[in-house]
């Protein structure tokens, strides 16, 4: 059975917080669309009652950093609560965002860059291009 749970669907200038992303599941795959504006994407999956640990897939729609700074946080939640995963995470994103990310984490993030190398396979798209991961398109 599919599964979709909204985490965020703030905006680019939120009162409160920025958390654009939504989390799909279905039987033992999963998907996180975008990783929201910061440390408050780990409180939502915690309200949701969800593990981030156990992400295997997560979509980067583009580099607003309301849909990329939630990125830093996630990996370090992957690195210090599952330190070997059993598969490695799929990370689908543009070559801008993928360039995004590398310089966020030289510049903000380094020394949690590092260790999850080994663990992310990123998977550069570009418009118009499908991907299979699982059973989905």
């Amino acid at each position: 059975m599919k599964k979709l749970t909204f985490l965020g669907t703030g905006h680019g200038m939120p009162i409160a917080s920025s958390c654009s992303c939504v989390f799909l599941e279905e039987n033992n795959n999963n998907l996180l669309f975008d990783t929201g504006g910061g440390h408050d994407i780990l409180v939502r999956f915690t309200q949701a009652n969800k593990k981030p640990t156990l992400l295997k897939n997560i979509f980067i729609s583009h580099y607003d950093s309301d849909h990329i700074l939630g990125f830093i946080p996630i990996v370090r939640a992957l690195h210090r609560w599952n330190p070997r995963p059993t598969e490695k995470i799929k990370i689908f994103c543009s070559s801008d965002v993928k360039k995004s990310l590398d310089s966020m984490f030289e510049y903000v993030a380094q020394k949690h860059w590092k260790p999850v190398q080994d663990v992310l396979e990123f998977k550069i798209i570009k418009d118009g291009e499908t991907h299979k991961t699982g059973d989905w398109n």
